[in-house]
Parts: structure tokens; sequence; C-alpha cells
């Protein structure tokens, strides 16, 4: 398969703070994850934000399915490696991994005491401590602790509230025991905790009407769509989100004659509550609440045998979790005075939304509540196997096959506290209270010849196939559209894994083709996010990453990925729109439910850049006779031009962009201390991780910034 495996040091030296940085050595492959949205695309795939979706590209950590992508913000702790995995893998890797894999492997209790302690400080007032150690209890009884604190200022200015938005406060912890109760039986728990706080969603206005500013300059004179000034204006209270998570896994190894048998049980709480601003502005419009709970439990029982000319893994896994869910949008959240003195000598004709108000002020029915209630709970079932035939010494076919079975049993409503007058107008809101279940059964194959062209090279061949369910939608408006289908895909892949030079170098290549059935997409018909699926998706393209050893002292590493992702069918794809709901060059209609739609069939999907690569380097010398060597290192990312949203907006587009990230320190002989510094987008590119319409505002966009130009340092101490 298609595989960047990223090892623990190799992090730390490129000082990959985040999942967004693996973009930098994982050619076709986008991370943009923060404490309040998650989005992760693999070969232009993946899944769009909306709370009922799980991930197109499923996460494990210590072998534990994750069904939810707000599980990344806490899997950065003292990691051993990182596998990230391209295509269906369906077969051994949990449920729904249609478009990839994240694989993580944290670090492991060991035998010997070792210790380590880091320090970071960088611009806006960024604070980072980190730890860990490991040892033995007893004989056969070992620990692990690792923590993490981080600290950071907001890097957008409200200038309504006057704060700084978009902060962060990230803590965690982990702790491990293992007990080795015999030598053939080995018994690890592992505990771990997870809190992240944000202020301030970091939204800015990326484009708006004459008249909406104007409207919005009502409550801030200072509001503009300069997205490249890091900027907002915005009014909500407690506009940002606070998540905490609680993991538990029981892994057990029983090597019994030559085979092993491994149990791996994962259960998991996370609860997570937001604010955000409703209406985009400082206008005391709308605020949107959300709190919801997760919980999951997991168990994989599986035999693997021993090498030789027939090898294989097989297995039964078990997965259920409850998914419960409270929102509630708030109208006129400061009463309806607020809005008299706001809109006092507004002219009709600004908005749809705006001319409601006008007509609803004095009558009681502005201020009002619009409350949706989510109870769903999923169980699966699989049977999965691989099997590796050898049938010579060089040539070898695998065949995988998982089976699965899902149920859901969903219990869903939507109503209004007031009259609802207003809801009904502008978000085609009409109540409802039902009850659902769905039951689907997936079969993924796989098969894949490999040769080994010579020791150091070989080539392989890959068909797959891959499955995600479909569900309920927790943000429905009305029952029409509160059920979504299931997504299935299938890839064709040819490559090649080469060690070169003696060993000095590694080159890996591959080839793909993948079709897409019902794509599920996160769409906005002008007034509210829904749910929905494109008919057909195909993407083609190809990636290589290379690591040259050109000395002992200095590395070079390669990647680059290219990505043709189309819709080959999407009919119904949703419209582009302006003020004067206008929509994009396609022919477009409105449904029973008022909701625009254009054909896409044809374009390109949105976060899929056709090209994109790095370049890094790293050199270290010695300095005069000290036990001391200077370390230095650079790399530069590129990124092609994409869409943002769904509807292919050219206004929600990302340029092309490329980033340059150096760093520059010491290091002692035997690594037992370093103190490095950090350069990160030294181009100070505006990086948007998020761009789409403003609900409501016709012809209204926001966005949301990554980081500008950045600097820090860090001190690490090592013992063992």
């Amino acid at each position: 398969m298609s595989v960047s495996a990223i090892g623990g040091e190799s992090l730390r030296d490129f000082n990959i703070e985040n999942m967004n940085d693996l973009s930098l050595m994982t050619p076709n492959v986008k991370f943009n994850v923060t404490p309040v949205t998650t989005f992760i695309n693999i070969r232009g795939l993946g899944t769009g934000e909306n709370r009922g979706f799980e991930q197109s590209v499923g996460l494990i950590v210590d072998g534990v399915y994750y069904g939810r992508g707000s599980y990344l913000n806490g899997a950065m702790l003292d990691m051993e490696r990182i596998e990230v995995l391209r295509g269906p893998q369906g077969t051994l890797f949990g449920k729904n991994t249609i478009a990839g894999a994240v694989n993580i492997k944290t670090g492991q209790a060991k035998q010997e005491f070792e210790g380590d302690f880091s320090y970071l400080q960088g611009d806006f007032d960024q604070q980072r401590y980190t730890a860990m150690i490991t040892g033995p209890v007893l004989d056969t009884l070992y620990f692990r602790l690792a923590f993490s604190d981080e600290e950071k200022d907001g890097y957008i200015f409200n200038t309504h509230k006057k704060t700084d938005d978009a902060d962060l406060s990230n803590r965690i912890w982990r702790a491990k025991m293992r007990w080795d109760a015999l030598e053939t039986l080995s018994v690890e728990y592992a505990v771990s905790e997870n809190n992240v706080e944000r202020h301030g969603g970091g939204m800015q206005l990326r484009a708006a009407t004459d008249e909406s500013l104007a409207l919005y300059r009502r409550a801030d004179p200072a509001t503009e769509t300069d997205d490249s000034n890091f900027q907002t204006s915005r009014d909500a209270p407690n506009d940002g989100g606070v998540r905490d998570i609680e993991n538990h896994t029981l892994t057990i190894d029983w090597d019994i004659a030559d085979f092993t048998l491994t149990s791996i049980t994962g259960l998991s709480e996370m609860g997570y509550n937001v604010e955000y601003d409703g209406d985009f502005s400082a206008m005391p419009l709308l605020i949107l609440r959300q709190d919801e709970n997760y919980e999951q439990f997991s168990e994989e029982l599986r035999i693997l045998s021993p090498p030789g000319k027939f090898e294989y893994v097989a297995g039964l896994y078990y997965f259920r979790s409850t998914h419960t869910g409270h929102s509630t949008i708030l109208s006129a959240p400061e009463g309806d005075g607020a809005f008299v003195d706001s809109i006092s000598g507004l002219p009709v004709g600004i908005s749809p939304l705006a001319d409601s108000i006008v007509a609803l002020v004095g009558t009681g029915a502005v201020e009002d509540k619009s409350i949706k209630l989510y109870d769903k709970e999923t169980t699966t079932k699989a049977i999965f196997g691989q099997a590796t035939w050898w049938l010579s010494d060089r040539l070898s076919v695998i065949f995988g096959y998982r089976y699965g079975e899902e149920t859901q049993d969903m219990v869903q409503s939507l109503r209004h506290e007031n009259t609802g007058i207003l809801f009904r107008q502008m978000l085609n809101e009409e109540p409802y209270n039902e009850s659902n279940s769905r039951s689907e059964a997936d079969r993924s194959p796989k098969f894949s010849i490999k040769y080994d062209l010579t020791d150091n090279i070989n080539l392989y061949a890959t068909y797959a196939k891959g499955f995600k369910s479909g569900g309920f939608n927790p943000e429905a408006t009305s029952s029409a559209v509160l059920e979504y289908e299931a997504e299935e895909a299938t890839t064709i892949e040819v490559g090649s894994k080469m060690r070169l030079l003696d060993g000095a170098m590694t080159l890996n290549m591959g080839l793909f083709d993948t079709e897409f059935d019902n794509l599920q997409v996160a769409l906005i018909n002008g007034t509210a996010f829904y749910v929905g699926n494109a008919a057909a998706v195909r993407t083609r393209g190809f990636e290589m990453d290379s690591t040259v050893l050109l000395s002992p002292d200095l590395v070079l590493t390669l990647s680059a990925g290219y990505t043709d992702a189309k819709y080959s069918s999407f009919p119904d794809g949703p419209c582009q729109s302006d003020g004067d709901g206008a929509a994009g060059p396609n022919p477009r209609e409105r449904d029973d439910n008022g909701t625009c739609k254009q054909d896409l069939t044809g374009q390109p999907l949105s976060r899929a850049p056709r090209w994109n690569g790095a370049v890094g380097i790293q050199y270290q010398f010695g300095l005069f006779d000290w036990p001391v060597r200077v370390v230095t290192g650079a790399n530069v990312m590129y990124q092609d031009e994409h869409f943002l949203s769904v509807d292919l907006d050219p206004i929600d587009t990302q340029p092309a962009y490329t980033q340059l990230n150096v760093q520059v320190g010491f290091k002692s002989e035997d690594e037992s201390w370093s103190l490095m510094f950090f350069g990160r987008n030294l181009t100070d590119e505006v990086v948007r991780i998020e761009a789409n319409d403003v609900p409501l505002f016709e012809g209204d966009h926001y966005s949301i910034q990554d980081l500008p130009r950045t600097y820090s340092a860090e001190l690490r101490w090592r013992w063992w």
C-alpha cells in the first residue's frame, strides 16, 4: 500500500506541532484540524464538517479506531510513529476507513528508566511543557507517564469586543502500565485525558455586499472584508468551544505455539460544548449553542500466524457508540429592543433575513429559539482476515476481506420555543419529532500482488474496496433532509518501494485510480447547512517520497503528489450565489424544499490541490572540539490552488502558495540536551483553513486563517 511512516524523533526534528504540519511530510494528504473544525483529505477525498459524520479517513491510536476527527487534537503526545495510509483500508483498520487511515503508535512502557522534558516558548505568548518518564515498577511490571500543557494567545483581533480571538489551551496526559505476566503473555493498560479550549473561532469576513456591510457597520464601524489582516468583528459573549476526552485501552498479547492472539479493548467518552456567533458579525442577531456527548466501546480479537509460505491475520470486531446532542439557535439574544436600535431606519431589500426582521420587529416573534435534540446509537459487528501466500521467494499474493453489519437507531426532534416564524422564514425550518433506524451490510475485499525485483526493490499492485455507512443529520431543518446514504470506494493502485545507494536512499512511488459512489458532503443552501451525497467521484494521480543520506551529517527529504479529483456525476450540487441570488455558470433549479442546486458533473472536488510537494534538508556539524553539534534545517512546502467550499465558488479558494520553515540550534553529542530555534511560515503566506458562505446573507463569505509567520524556541533534556 501507499504509506508515509514518520518516526517520533523526525516529528520533533521538524517541529511538527500539530496535525496540520504533517502536510509537510505526506504527499496528497491535507490536514486542517482546529479545536472547532476537523478536515482530513487524502487524494482529494475526505469528509465535510457535520456532527453526524464519521471521518472517511479513519483514526487509529494504539490499535483502537476512533469515530470522530476531534480525537486528533489529543493524539499528538509522546508518539513513537505516525503512519498515513492512502486508499481504502477496510480490511484490517476498523470501520469506515474508506479514503485512508492515520495510524498512531504511542510510546511504550520500558524495562529501563528513561525520561524526556521540554519547554517551548513562541509568538502569541505560546508556552508548551512536555514530559515523559518510563521505567520498571517490579521485575515484570513497567510504567510510562506522558504529559503536555500548551497555552497560546489568540491571533485574530476582534474589533467589536477588543479581544484576541482563536486562542488555544490544550492539556493532555497519558499513563501506561505493562505487565509481562509470562514469557508468552503481556498485558498493557493505558488511560489518557485531553482538555481543549478555544475562545473565538477565528472566522473573518472575506466578502460582503455593500448592503450587508452597511448593516454590519451599524454594530461595529470597524467591520471590513480583508481576511488577510487577521481581524474580525463578532459579538457572541462566549464564542468558542471546550472539549473533554477520556480514553481507556486494554491490550493483551498471548503467544501460543508460533501464533499470537491479541485482544484490544477500547472505551472512550467525549464531551463538547461550543457557542458560535450565528450571524458572523457584531449584530445582535443570532447565537448558536451546541452541547454533545459521544461514547464508544470497541473490542477486537485477532490471531496472527507465524511467518512462512502461507501467513495470515484474522479476527472479529465489535463497535458500539452513542451520540447525543443538544443544539439551540437564539434569535435576538439581547432582546427585541436591541434589534430596534440596530435596524432603525433600515431600508427593505438588504437581504431576505433583514426584510424578515423588519417585518417582525415589535410583534414579539423575533425573540425565539430553535431547539434540536439528537440521540443515536450505532452497533457494528465484523469479521476480517488477510492472508499472504508466497508463490516463490520473490512473488507473493495477498487476499483480504471484511464483512460487517451496522445498525443505527435514532431519535431526533426540532421545535421552536416561541412562534418560530423567523426560523421558518429564514431557515425553512419545519418542526419534527422522528425516530428511525437503518441497517447496512458491507463487504470490503482486497487483492494485492507483490514482486521483489531485488532484495531492495519491490513492485506491487492492489485492488481494494471500502465502505462507509450512511446516517442521520443532527442539523436537519426538516424531516425531509434527515438522512444520507452510505458511500463506497474502489481503488486500483500500482507502486514500488526501493532502498538504493547501499541503503542511503529510500524511494517510494505509487499511481492510483479511485472511484467513489455517493460521497457524503456537507453543503449550504444559502440559509443553512445540510448534508447530501454526490452521485460519483473519480480521483487519479501519483505520489512519491524519498529520503537521501547525502553524508553522515546531511539528509535530504523529497515528496510530491498529483491529484486529479473530479465529480464524475453530481447533478444536484449546491449553487454558487451572490448578493442578487445569481448562481454559477451551470443551470440551476430549486427542489421541493427550496434548495438551490446546480450540476457540478466534471468539476473538481474541494480541498483537492492538483499539485503538492515538499523539499527538506537537515545538516549537522561539530562545533570546534566541543561535545556539541550545530543542527540546521529547512523545508519548503508547495500547495496548488484549490477550492475550500463544495459549491466551488471562486471567492472561497486558497491560492497556490509556498511556505518556508527553518530550524537552527545546538545539541550535545550524546543527544541528552538540545536548544532549537524555529521559524514557521517565514514567507508569511495567508493560508485559509476554511471558507464558505455566511448563512442567511447571500453574497457574504467568511474564512478561517492558519497562523501567520511565527518564531519559537525549545529546550529539551533527555536521560536514560
